[in-house]
């Protein structure tokens, strides 16, 4: 019903500047609406009555209100407003002063005081002013002065009170729709408000997190990136001065040890940068394939190759999600699990397991390695966290993980007991 009303009164694609201009064209076709209807209540009682009272007032009202809601339809808004006062002001003038005091007549000056503020608004508040002391004016001239522009109609005590009844609940309506509009509008002015105010909230939030990742960020950076290569520095010093020749090889490889160690944390720091500013794809995934291909490098390393890995992933399994993300979530979970896992246990093990849930894709990482102190659990996804100064890592592993499944709209939760084994429990949603 509401979509129907608002098809006649604006049409079907309308071109509207705001939510609040919307609602004042509709407002503008609803109270022109009402003057329509209240002019053919007259002449439907007056001639089933047989009044000769006013037939041309309310004919002229009529088509003038069928005027206004022709011009608002067609976009004419400002018209449609002036014209709708303009003849409602005069015409409850020439009502008011024709007929008598207890016909109530007057009573329709209040809703159309209330009108002119309310069709206007704030930002045509001058407009708005001169309607209202139009109304104001026409009110003393046709109640205080007492002026008669046309002869007045005398109508018996019963008539007079039907008119009352139906000018008192027709002004009411009226009053209660402009009111109700005002009541809406403040409505929706305050959940803007609160909810801009929380976004602001949100956003300082966010930019105080940011400011201390950065200031973080800059600080762990520089030391892991000029650590590597002090070591190089400092290894190449030795190489200037070992006299022995066959001895290059040696620190040959720690060069490259540290070079490698560089290069990690080169990646991981422009996967952090591109999962910050890049938007989510949707790629079509076999997660055996991925996994398979993930593991691949790993098991080149002989000490790798001491654990039993385990992918309970059937092959088939296709779903859609971001590639590069997934990969990035578990090439990182998979190598915190290998890089320190317990190798001197009799069955070292890495186990990878999925299920599909209401349309959530859960992947869990599990392993029997050195687990993690209860102390560290809750720091483990933080930025730049070593649960040991022994170890080896830039610590921005796990926190990337954590930062890219969130990105793409999933959750992480570790468990693990220490001394027996971790399970990393990663939940994305399926794009469709």
């Amino acid at each position: 019903m509401k979509e129907l009303l608002s098809r006649i009164i604006v049409g079907k694609d309308p071109v509207v500047e705001s939510r609040i201009a919307h609602t004042r064209i509709l407002l503008t076709g609803q109270v022109a609406m009402v003057g329509m209807f209240i002019s053919l209540f007259y002449i439907i009682r007056n001639l089933i009555l047989q009044l000769n009272v006013s037939y041309h007032y309310h004919a002229i009202l009529l088509s003038l209100m069928i005027l206004v809601v022709v011009l608002n339809r067609k976009g004419h808004h400002l018209a449609a407003k002036i014209l709708f006062l303009t003849t409602t002001n005069f015409l409850i003038f020439l009502f008011s002063s024709t007929a008598s005091y207890y016909t109530g007549s007057f009573i329709y000056f209040i809703p159309i005081f209330l009108a002119a503020f309310v069709l206007f608004g704030y930002e045509e508040r001058i407009k708005a002013i001169f309607f209202f002391l139009l109304t104001l004016f026409l009110f003393i001239l046709a109640h205080l002065i007492d002026l008669h522009l046309v002869p007045q109609v005398t109508l018996s005590t019963r008539k007079m009170f039907e008119s009352f009844i139906v000018n008192f609940f027709t002004a009411s309506f009226l009053t209660m729709l402009l009111i109700n509009f005002l009541i809406r509008e403040n409505y929706y002015y305050t959940k803007e408000l609160i909810q801009n105010e929380e976004q602001l909230l949100e956003k300082n939030t966010q930019l105080t997190k940011i400011n201390q990742e950065l200031d973080q960020f800059v600080y762990s950076t520089s030391h892991d990136l000029r650590s590597p290569l002090s070591t190089i520095l400092g290894l190449l010093q030795v190489m200037e001065l070992e006299k022995e020749k066959e001895n290059a090889g040696y620190y040959i490889d720690l060069i490259r040890n540290r070079v490698h160690a560089l290069d990690h944390v080169i990646g991981e720091i422009l996967d952090y940068a591109w999962n910050q500013k890049t938007g989510i794809q949707q790629d079509a995934i076999n997660l055996h394939a991925l996994l398979t291909e993930i593991l691949t490098n790993f098991l080149q390393d002989e000490k790798t190759q001491k654990l039993s890995i385990e992918i309970e992933v059937p092959p088939t399994l296709e779903i859609i999600s971001d590639r590069r993300r997934l990969k990035i979530i578990l090439l990182n979970l998979l190598s915190n699990a290998i890089r320190y896992h317990k190798y001197d246990q009799s069955k070292p093990f890495i186990r990878v397991s999925s299920t599909i849930h209401q349309n959530q894709l859960e992947i869990c990482v599990e392993d029997n390695g050195p687990g993690i102190h209860p102390d560290h659990q809750e720091k483990i996804f933080e930025m730049f966290y070593r649960a040991s100064d022994k170890t080896t890592g830039s610590g921005l592993g796990l926190y990337i993980v954590k930062e890219t499944t969130e990105k793409i709209g999933g959750t992480i939760h570790l468990r693990s007991e220490y001394g027996k084994g971790s399970s990393f429990m990663v939940r994305l949603p399926i794009l469709q």
